[in-house]
């Protein structure tokens, strides 16, 4: 598996937070060529929209986001950081670890031109 620079390029594109294999997403994930993640969706419990933009740094396989932008239900302040360990990359998933609290999860990619976030 890729580490660092090599791994942040890979996982640029779509990704789906999925309850049920990405068969349907309630939440997307962008990574982008300039570094940044766009998070966005409805929480799957109270179906509560959230959206946030944050700077990613990779070093090895963990990667790290820190919040610029947080708007409705998202999780973190701006300002806030987040790192995760990347477990598995797949070409149609990747998983990683909460470095908080341990859980592993599975995001499915889907093509760049699937319908994602609307305009913040």
């Amino acid at each position: 598996m890729p580490e660092g620079p090599a791994l942040q390029a890979a996982l640029q594109g779509l990704w789906c937070n999925s309850e049920d294999g990405g068969r349907s997403c309630w939440a997307h994930d962008r990574f982008t060529p300039d570094g940044r993640l766009r998070m966005c969706g409805r929480t799957p419990d109270s179906r509560q929209a959230f959206d946030g933009l944050g700077q990613v740094e990779m070093a090895g396989r963990r990667m790290c986001y820190r919040v610029l932008r947080a708007e409705g239900a998202f999780w973190l302040p701006p300002g806030a950081r987040y790192c995760t360990e990347i477990v598995e990359l797949g070409p149609r998933h990747h998983r990683y670890r909460d470095l908080d609290g341990g859980g592993v999860f599975t995001l499915h990619r889907l093509p760049d031109t699937a319908p994602d976030c609307p305009a913040p």
